[in-house]
């Protein structure tokens, strides 16, 4: 729930389709960065779902964050990168999504742009580039994927993306590790 493109990728989801998914780096009792609390009730109030790994009463620390990033990957179908530095939590996404077994996208950014050093390196190293949200999506779901959203469905083509498997698969966390409370 970071300040910046983090909010902003929240408020579109909530915007566009109602729901959105945010991971934190602390306990429920200190969300972080405070100035956010606004958007961490606005994803409960629509629907939303907040998690964390940690216990309530525990501190968000800046060492969290790398940890916690696996958990971001770990639920999405694949990983945007829209700006990242050399050092930044977007690498860090990106790392894990491909430890996942996740597809990582990057959106184009000229070389001498502030946050595009990271972006221009996930690009070399294989992340695809997309310039287009349709783009985005046909790769991930397939051509068809409008045609059935539109309502004209061909009783022969698979136009549902597959369910994502366990989170303990899609995360890295141990299956039988559990902790005593996700939710709040």
């Amino acid at each position: 729930m970071a300040i910046g493109i983090d909010t902003s990728a929240h408020c579109g989801a909530m915007h566009e389709i109602g729901k959105t998914i945010a991971v934190l780096g602390g306990g429920f009792k200190y969300i972080y960065p405070s100035q956010n609390i606004w958007l961490y009730n606005n994803i409960i109030d629509v629907g939303g779902c907040v998690i964390t790994e940690y216990e309530e009463n525990e501190e968000t620390k800046m060492s969290n964050f790398p940890k916690r990033n696996r958990l971001i990957s770990g639920l999405a179908d694949a990983v945007l990168v829209i700006e990242a530095e050399h050092r930044s939590g977007s690498k860090i996404t990106a790392t894990y999504a491909k430890i996942q077994k996740k597809k990582v996208y990057c959106i184009p950014v000229s070389l001498d742009q502030k946050n595009s050093s990271g972006v221009n390196e996930l690009l070399a190293d294989g992340a695809k580039i997309v310039t287009t949200p349709r783009q985005l999506i046909e790769d991930l779901y397939g051509k068809n994927f409008y045609k059935s959203t539109s309502g004209k469905k061909d009783k022969n083509e698979e136009t549902t993306p597959p369910p994502p498997p366990p989170l303990h698969k899609q995360t890295g966390t141990p299956k039988k590790k559990k902790k005593k409370q996700l939710f709040s």
